[in-house]
C-alpha cells in the first residue's frame, strides 16, 4: 500500500428541484460516497464515481438512476449531480466547518467548451491535490467541481473550489492561483478566478481575474 499524507472523504451533491427537498437543508445535498487513506483505496474507488463530463449538463440534461438508500426497497429514480467534492477527512465541505470558517476559496469559473476535458481536468485536480502536488497541502482544505448551469436561462457554465484555511496568507493565495492557471493553460481553458472568503451569511469576493 502506499500512504497519502492525509484521509480524504468523497461527496456527491445533489441538485434539489422541488421545495420538500429544499426543506432538507444544504447540507443535506450532499451524499457520502467514500473515504481512503491510500493511493489503491483513491483509484480503487474513483473508478467507479460516475464521470462529471457525463453527468453535468452541456445543452441537454444529465440524470442518473439512484436508488435511495433510506429506502432501498424503492425504484430506482432520477437524480441529477451538481457536483463532486473531496475534502480532508474530519472536515465538512461547508463554510460553517471550524478549518474552513476563517478560509476561503479560490474559484475557477469554465463554459462550455470544457465539457469534453471536464472529468479529465477535475481528474487532473485532485490527483495533484491528495497526492501533495498540487500546492502546500497543509493550507488545502478540499476541492469541489460544481455544475452551474441554469438550462432556462440557457447558461452553461462549471465551476471548480478550491478550499484552504487561511485568508490571510497571501503568499499562498497568489501560488495557488499561479498554479491552477498553469494547469488551465495545459487544457487550453481560459477561465475566470477569483477569491471568495468565508464569512457567514455573506460572501466577500476580490478581484476576479480572467485569463
Amino acid at each position: 500500500m502506499h500512504p497519502l499524507q492525509y484521509g480524504w472523504v468523497i461527496y456527491e451533491q445533489i441538485q434539489f428541484y422541488n421545495e420538500s427537498d429544499k426543506k432538507k437543508g444544504y447540507k443535506n445535498s450532499f451524499t457520502y460516497v467514500c473515504k481512503f487513506t491510500n493511493v489503491e483505496g483513491f483509484w480503487l474507488n474513483w473508478n467507479k464515481l460516475e464521470n462529471v463530463t457525463n453527468m453535468f449538463y452541456d445543452g441537454e440534461s444529465r440524470v442518473i438512476k439512484r436508488i435511495d438508500i433510506t429506502c432501498p426497497t424503492d425504484q430506482p429514480k432520477d437524480i441529477s449531480i451538481e457536483g463532486q467534492s473531496i475534502f480532508k477527512l474530519g472536515v465538512e465541505p461547508l463554510w460553517e466547518d471550524p478549518i474552513n470558517e476563517n478560509g476561503g476559496e479560490l474559484r475557477v469559473t469554465l463554459n462550455v467548451t470544457t465539457h469534453k476535458t471536464l472529468a479529465k481536468f477535475w481528474e487532473s485536480i485532485v490527483v495533484l491535490m491528495i497526492g501533495g502536488s498540487l500546492i502546500d497541502c497543509e493550507e488545502i482544505c478540499g476541492a469541489r467541481i460544481l455544475d452551474k448551469s441554469k438550462p432556462k436561462r440557457k447558461i452553461i457554465e462549471y465551476r471548480l473550489e478550491i478550499w484552504f484555511k487561511d485568508w490571510s496568507n497571501e503568499k499562498f493565495k497568489e501560488a495557488l492561483k499561479s498554479r491552477v492557471l498553469d494547469i488551465c493553460k495545459e487544457y487550453d481553458y481560459k477561465p475566470d478566478i477569483s477569491f471568495v472568503r468565508h464569512e457567514k451569511a455573506k460572501y466577500v469576493w476580490i478581484v476576479c481575474f480572467t485569463y
